[in-house]
């Protein structure tokens, strides 16, 4: 946030508290609110001393303000914004503002109108606000992930050891996929995020019904486009939050990293390390070998664990 947004922020709360926390404590409201009167919409505090201006026309100026300064961010954020999945979202957000803002003003205007006859719009737009922001998030998704137990389980002892609360660190993304696929079979809750078509991968490894998200830029319902790294952190702590035994495999770091570059994928890494140390899961990091310079595979090494071979047969 720049330093004119924060100001800006701490003003409104000092208003906040100006005008109602400081009234009720020195007992003395008269400057803001005037005695209770009885309205169309049920007893309501009347005007004060204060309201030519602080509140003309039944307008309150901060509220009005604070509504052109949101969506002028927002549009500002929708235009800037390369991801279908976060325009679309931002769509649904902006509209569902846009009619509670249009209710908090509805009761000053019929008010000025003539509160007599004319009825209060106020809940009826605050009910299309809502109808809006869950239709955005039923179609949007945002970032939601339910997690499903794999059904079909491995006749085998598991293969690779891999302790609880690590991050892991592989050079062979086979290797990776084996693992996760072992650990899922053997009843812990996966999250794959992965640069390969989740149909394949369900293919090849015998996963069914273990969420997968897809790397890619499409307007998938599971995808996530690789440049909302916000989007791909959400997706992952939201089912850390829901997984009992998590388990996460993120493929396609060195793609991430030609998009976005090293050092956010690093704080995203090191975000997600956290988070899962804090779960007591396991997190899976397959990246290539050479595909990131040295210096990167340092940092890298330095924030996991590497991947221990198999064991048995």
């Amino acid at each position: 946030m720049r330093l004119w947004q924060k100001l800006f922020i701490i003003g409104g709360y000092a208003y906040g508290i100006a005008t109602v926390q400081l009234p009720i404590a020195i007992g003395d409201s008269s400057f803001f609110y005037g005695k209770q009167v009885l309205s169309p919409f049920g007893w309501a505090a009347g005007p004060g001393t204060s309201d030519p201006y602080l509140r003309p026309s039944g307008i309150d100026v901060l509220t009005a303000v604070t509504g052109v300064l949101v969506f002028a961010l927002l549009f500002r954020y929708y235009r800037s914004e390369k991801s279908p999945l976060v325009r679309g979202q931002t769509k649904y957000l902006i509209l569902g503002l846009l009619f509670f803002f249009a209710s908090a003003f509805a009761i000053g205007i019929s008010r000025d109108l003539g509160a007599a006859t004319i009825p209060n719009p106020q809940a009826f737009l605050a009910s299309i606000g809502d109808f809006v922001l869950l239709l955005g998030l039923r179609r949007k998704g945002f970032y939601s992930v339910t997690p499903v137990a794999e059904t079909a389980t491995a006749a085998a002892p598991l293969k690779y050891p891999l302790q609880d609360g690590h991050s892991y660190l592989a050079r062979d993304p086979n290797t990776s996929f084996e693992a996760f696929s072992d650990l899922v079979r053997n009843g812990r809750e996966g999250l794959l995020i992965t640069r390969r078509y989740p149909a394949d991968v369900r293919k090849d490894y015998g996963i069914q019904t273990t969420p997968i998200r897809w790397l890619a830029e499409t307007k998938d319902q599971d995808a996530i486009p690789p440049p909302d790294l916000l989007g791909l952190s959400l997706t992952v702590k939201d089912f850390f939050e829901k997984a009992t035994k998590p388990v996460v495999m993120l493929h396609g770091i060195e793609y991430l990293t030609s998009i976005n570059g090293f050092t956010p994928i690093l704080r995203l890494i090191q975000s997600l390390s956290e988070e899962n140390a804090t779960r007591r899961g396991v997190l899976i990091l397959p990246v290539l070998p050479d595909s990131l310079n040295k210096q990167d595979e340092a940092l890298l090494a330095s924030e996991t664990t590497p991947m221990p071979m198999p064991t048995g047969p």
